[in-house]
Formats: C-alpha cells, sequence, structure tokens
C-alpha cells in the first residue's frame, strides 16, 4: 500500500530567486510574491493534519510557512540540518554559466570546501541524515510530517530517493509530497504555485 508519509514545501520567491542568484547562507526574506505563495499553501492543506512540522533555519523558509502554521495553531522546529546548501563566495551572485559551472566542480568534487561555505560532502551527510529520520517519524506516526526546504534540500531528496537530482524539482513555492510503499521511497511534485493569471492546480 502507497502512503504519503511526508510533505515537503519549497519556501517562496524571494528577490535572490527572481534574479536567478545564488541564495546560499543569505537569510533574505519572501518578496511579495513569495508571501501570494506562502498564503496560497493554506487552502492546498486546509483537510490535512500533521504529526510534526519542521524546517529550516531561514526566515524564508518560516515566513513561508506561517499562514499556514497560524492555521492550523501549530508550530514549526527549527532544524540547522535542513539549511540550504552553503555555497560561501557565491551566495548572491548571478547563476551565469560560469558560475555554474564552477559549482559544479564542486558537486562533482564533494570533498572540496566550497570557496567560504561548506563541502557538498558534509551538506550531503546532515540533510540525508535528517530526512531519513523525518520520513521515518512519518512512516510511525498516523499523519505525515511536513518540511519547510530549499531547492537545495528538494534536489538531494532526489538524489537520494532516485539518484536524479532533478526528479522532485518545483519552483518556489511549491511541494513534493514523498511516499511509502512496499518497494521503497518515492517523491514527486502535488503542487505548484499559480503564475500570473493561472488558477494553482494539484497533482496526485
Amino acid at each position: 500500500m502507497k502512503k504519503i508519509i511526508a510533505f515537503v514545501v519549497r519556501h517562496g520567491e524571494t528577490s535572490l530567486n527572481k534574479n536567478n542568484d545564488f541564495r546560499g547562507d543569505i537569510d533574505v526574506p519572501l518578496d511579495a510574491d513569495g508571501k501570494k505563495q506562502a498564503a496560497a499553501i493554506v487552502p492546498f492543506f486546509k483537510n490535512k493534519k500533521f504529526s510534526g512540522i519542521y524546517g529550516s533555519t531561514r526566515k524564508r523558509v518560516a515566513e513561508t510557512l506561517a499562514p499556514l502554521l497560524k492555521d492550523k495553531k501549530a508550530k514549526m522546529k527549527p532544524l540547522k540540518a535542513l539549511d540550504s546548501l552553503n555555497t560561501g563566495e557565491f551566495a548572491g551572485k548571478p547563476k551565469d554559466k560560469d558560475n555554474l559551472d564552477e559549482l559544479k566542480w564542486y558537486r562533482e568534487h564533494p570533498e572540496e570546501t566550497i570557496p567560504g561555505g561548506e563541502k557538498v560532502a558534509n551538506f550531503r551527510k546532515r540533510v540525508d541524515a535528517k530526512m531519513m529520520d523525518l520520513l521515518h517519524r512519518g512512516e510511525s506516526g498516523s499523519k505525515p510530517v511536513l518540511i519547510g526546504a530549499h531547492g537545495s534540500i528538494v534536489k538531494e531528496i532526489g538524489r537520494l530517493l532516485h539518484h536524479d537530482m532533478d526528479h522532485a524539482k518545483v519552483e518556489p513555492g511549491g511541494i513534493v509530497a514523498i511516499y511509502k510503499s512496499p518497494s521503497g521511497y518515492s517523491a514527486e511534485p502535488i503542487f505548484r504555485p499559480a503564475k500570473e493569471s493561472e488558477e494553482v492546480y494539484a497533482g496526485s
């Protein structure tokens, strides 16, 4: 039997997302569109309950979950293990070809430290351990867990569960469901925020 054991909410839009800049360790808040995306999450989860709510220590994650927490009269437990990849000197820089190629080198050489940041190997170690801990909590409980996270965390979930960093990719304000079945864990995007006049939709 296949059941949802976790929902992962990618934080809403920020000015750095809009500019297509690396966020990394910069504690940037949501912009106006990000706040609309945060509000759109509330009706999606209207009839859902959670065994626990967790998120990173960054304000963009806290601000994304704030309307839902208010609606549910719940609290989020901040976990530093869920913070985004610390891209060090890349943070705030544009995601142009040169910078993307350089950061790709560090992903391909995970034991090398990103200048001013962290090793990709260390990032994966902390994310993998905490994600598996949270998935086990969702699996053993009667309700799924809710996780507020970053794009880099969503990429690692795809790598961890599908060996494909783009498998669970969602844009800011998107939601990924993590399932448990007899064959193991899987992750699938199930919600994306509306753009301009579009209506939001939920996939299955």
